[in-house]
């Protein structure tokens, strides 16, 4: 089993656009891909397609056509969004597999990627436009120390203290701490 990178995508286009693009993750419900749509490996959205398009209708109520909005998605990436989106995949496999570019670019959407792999110890930055030009970026994460009985909890630069959980004691109170 690999590990996974927890993530917040944001998806700024029309909203035909961005529809466009979500129906590149896979889905964990049948059909996870859709036919004919060059799909994003090991990309998974756990929320049903309805539910997802039932939020993008309500984001673009009363939009006028051809305007853009944002809309945020949470998926999970194997073992990191860079090694899904542009790594190996979509050039091993260009006819199943897109790459984060590509998609951008077909679909005309404009996309900032933040996830959190806990397990490896690593947090990423990705950016593309819809010109396709991408900027991925790799950090460590910070630890946090549970007030409550000391354990140490992974943090990435998109989440705050209030955000964490103690996984020992389920404390809700943090500090900030150097200690690995």
């Amino acid at each position: 089993m690999s590990d996974w990178a927890s993530g917040i995508v944001d998806v700024t286009g029309t909203k035909a656009s961005i529809e466009a693009f979500l129906n590149r993750f896979l889905y964990d419900a049948e059909p996870s891909t859709v036919p004919g749509v060059r799909y994003f490996a090991r990309s998974v959205l756990y929320e049903s397609r309805d539910k997802i398009q039932e939020d993008l209708d309500s984001v673009f109520l009363d939009v006028p056509e051809g305007e853009e909005r944002e809309y945020r998605v949470y998926p999970e990436f194997a073992w990191s969004a860079a090694y899904c989106l542009a790594g190996l995949y979509s050039m091993k496999y260009p006819g199943q597999c897109a790459g984060l570019a590509d998609a951008c670019v077909e679909d005309q959407v404009d996309v900032i990627i933040r996830t959190k792999a806990a397990s490896e110890g690593f947090q990423e930055l990705i950016q593309c436009n819809r010109i396709g030009v991408l900027i991925c970026q790799a950090d460590s994460l910070h630890n946090a120390r549970c007030k409550n009985c000391g354990q140490i909890e992974s943090m990435a630069d998109f989440e705050t203290l209030d955000d964490l959980e103690c996984s020992e004691c389920g404390g809700t109170e943090f500090e900030m701490s150097e200690e690995m």
